[in-house]
Formats: structure tokens, sequence, C-alpha cells
């Protein structure tokens, strides 16, 4: 957090600059707690776990959770490993008819795309005959 003194940043600066990457830190968790719950204040039930929701649900940039220290190192690893963990489906507090439920999302749009291709196929194949 404390990097090479910028010129033109005050000592009040830098202790905000500092404080605000570790309030970041907390929206990003404690937006992963409420995605994981339910219990969400901004997003809408049926959310999808996307970046762009849960960053929506943060408060922050879009980009925020991957930004990137002067060193290369994430800024927030943890809640970066925890959000891949539950947006893969490893949440343990989602019931069964949720699983299922995002499952069958998931088939419905295989379903789509496949109808999707039969179908230019099938033109296709009319066009040639």
């Amino acid at each position: 957090m404390n990097g090479p003194k910028k010129r033109g940043c005050t000592p009040l600066q830098r202790a905000y600059n500092d404080r605000r990457e570790a309030r970041t830190a907390e929206e990003l968790m404690a937006a992963l707690e409420r995605m994981r719950t339910g219990k969400t204040r901004v997003l809408q039930p049926g959310y999808k776990w996307t970046k762009r929701d849960w960053t929506q649900e943060a408060g922050v940039n879009k980009g925020t959770p991957m930004e990137k220290r002067d060193d290369g190192s994430l800024k927030f690893p943890k809640a970066i490993e925890l959000y891949e963990r539950l947006s893969k489906g490893d949440n343990p507090d989602l019931s069964t008819a949720q699983k299922l439920r995002r499952e069958n999302t998931v088939l419905r749009s295989e379903n789509a795309r496949l109808k999707r291709e039969l179908m230019e196929r099938d033109n296709l194949a009319r066009r040639v005959a």
C-alpha cells in the first residue's frame, strides 16, 4: 500500500488512498456475501454471477477487482478467489432447487444454440439443393 512518494501528494492524500484500498476490498467482499445469501441491495432477484453484476452490487467500477499494484500483484486477490469459487457454483447456501434452476438455464442456452445451428444448416441445405 505504501508505495514510493508521488510528487504533489500530501501525507493526508496518501493516508486517504491507503484507506481507500482497504474500504474497496471490504465493499467487494460484502457484495459477494450479499450475492451468496441472495440479499442484494442493488441487483434484482435472478441476477447472474458476472463480474459486472458483482461490481455493480459493490458500487465500484467494473475494472476495480482486476486492478494491480505497481509491483504487478493484484490488489484484491482474496475477493477475486472467492468470486471465482462462488461463480462456479461452489456455494453451500444454494438449495438444490436453485442449483437445478442454474443448470436448467445453462441447458436452455445450449439448446437454443443448437437449434440456431440446425436451422442455419437447414437453410444452407435448401439453398444448395
